[in-house]
C-alpha cells in the first residue's frame, strides 16, 4: 500500500453477551488472544500497516475507566456511555470520534 492503512486489534466483547450477542457468538478470551496474537506476528511483515489498539480502548470504556486521548481526559464513570452504544459493543458517535484520534496518535507515533 502507498497510502497509511490502519487495522485494530480484537477486542474482549464478552459484557455484550446477553444483551446483544449470544453465547454462541463470543469466542472467547484465548481465541481473541490467538487471534491478537496472530495479527500482531502479521503486522511484523507488514509494516507499512500501523495498529490501532482497539481491544485497550474497547476495555477501559467498557469498564467505565479513565481514558486519555491526545489532550483529552474522560474521567472514570463517564467513559461507557459516552464512548460505547447500550449493547456495550459498538461505539457511539463520540466514541468513533475518539477512535479516529487513537488512529491518528498511532500513525502520528509511525512518523517518528
Amino acid at each position: 500500500f502507498e497510502c497509511p492503512v490502519v487495522v485494530g486489534n480484537i477486542p474482549d466483547a464478552e459484557k455484550s453477551v446477553g444483551v446483544i450477542l449470544t453465547p454462541a457468538q463470543y469466542p472467547g478470551r484465548e481465541v481473541i488472544a490467538v487471534a491478537n496474537r496472530r495479527l500482531d506476528l502479521w503486522l511484523k511483515t507488514h509494516p507499512q500497516i500501523t495498529k490501532v489498539d482497539l481491544a485497550r480502548f474497547h476495555r477501559l470504556a467498557a469498564n467505565n475507566e479513565e481514558m486519555k486521548i491526545g489532550d483529552i481526559v474522560a474521567p472514570a464513570g463517564s467513559t461507557r456511555e459516552a464512548f460505547l452504544q447500550w449493547d456495550l459493543l459498538h461505539p457511539t458517535p463520540e466514541g468513533i470520534a475518539a477512535l479516529v484520534k487513537v488512529a491518528v496518535a498511532a500513525l502520528e507515533e509511525r512518523r517518528k
